[in-house]
């Protein structure tokens, strides 16, 4: 039995789950006080899509959940090596958790494309970052989602 602090792990553990939504009770109170679902609020990157995970994880099964998050993975870090001209990470990140994964590699496509034609200067990081800031926004935009963290206020 491995010692953790996370009250949402020690859960999972006691109950013998693998995860919670493997849980008849997910997503429980324990949880969302964890994530601060009730107040709206993320950390680095969001905790929105987390009750949408818990459905996936139900529907689809471990091994196709983590294979998804793989690939998901693999495109913020290849968009981050790319396009990252200093201040992109938090952007990419949360496009990558909050964006369908055919919506993302539709807009790194377009950014390619218009690299490989000239419309963009390839050698110019700070306008590829740009651009790929409004292709996701746009395109996040087109499906009703907003990239930008909800932060608490002081």
């Amino acid at each position: 039995m491995t010692r953790t602090y996370c009250s949402v792990a020690r859960c999972v553990e006691k109950r013998g789950l693998e995860t919670c939504a493997d849980c008849a009770e997910a997503p429980c109170g324990r949880l969302r006080r964890a994530l601060k679902l009730d107040e709206g609020l993320d950390s680095f990157v969001s905790h929105r899509p987390i009750l949408g995970h818990l459905a996936e994880l139900k529907r689809e099964g471990t091994g196709a959940f983590l294979e998804e998050q793989t690939h998901r993975r693999a495109l913020a870090e290849r968009l981050i090596a790319a396009y990252d001209a200093g201040r992109s990470r938090t952007l990419i990140c949360t496009a990558c958790a909050l964006l369908p994964r055919r919506t993302i590699e539709r807009a790194a496509a377009r950014l390619e494309k218009e690299r490989r034609t000239g419309a963009l200067a390839a050698d110019d990081r700070k306008a590829l970052a740009r651009r790929l800031r409004v292709l996701l926004e746009s395109a996040a935009a087109d499906l009703g989602i907003d990239l930008r963290l909800r932060r608490k206020t002081q």
